[in-house]
């Protein structure tokens, strides 16, 4: 997978409720922080950091603290959020950081994204993740087996409609940058 190096990651690395990256995605979170700052990657849960589900933020807290990565307090869940998602980014920028700090092939450590084509949101759920990069203006990677194997209604749904999609000839769009 490319991912231009200007890019701030939003990814689904855990399961709901859980403090700790899925064992089965760590070597490829390990290479995602080597090749990007953590500040250019957040994590946004519809159950860590969601003020209706963690008000007290102990779940963010304790995913922040085993992934070294900022996990996004929102009060909208996914889809809803991207405001909030853009607010994150924009205070970065606004932030001064030491460039000692950075590392090779990192771009501003998440200082410079100041529109939504500079976001990629990589998440396992079509209907939260990818329509909220696509009403954001965003990236958007679908994992489409996820995490955790799941044949609940909800994702049965989802794979129905990216296989009517398919089906009908409907591609991935480039996002402008």
């Amino acid at each position: 997978m490319l991912l231009l190096s200007y890019l701030s990651f939003y990814l689904c690395i855990s399961e709901d409720y859980r403090a700790h990256p899925i064992l089965s995605t760590k070597a490829k979170f390990t290479a995602l922080l080597t090749t990007y700052s953590p500040s250019n990657i957040l994590i946004v849960s519809n159950s860590s950091g969601t003020l209706s589900k963690d008000p007290l933020g102990t779940a963010a807290d304790a995913l922040e603290r085993n992934t070294g990565v900022k996990v996004l307090r929102h009060s909208q869940m996914k889809p809803a959020c991207g405001e909030e998602i853009m607010a994150h980014f924009r205070s970065q920028s606004a932030e001064s950081y030491n460039d000692a700090d950075e590392k090779p092939g990192t771009r501003g450590k998440g200082r410079n994204v100041t529109k939504p084509s500079q976001i990629c949101v990589i998440g396992d759920r079509l209907f939260t993740d990818v329509v909220m990069a696509t009403m954001m203006g965003a990236r958007a990677i679908w994992i489409k087996n996820g995490v955790v194997q799941d044949h609940g209604f909800v994702t049965r749904v989802e794979y129905g409609v990216e296989g009517w999609l398919r089906k009908r000839g409907w591609m991935a769009r480039d996002v402008p940058a």
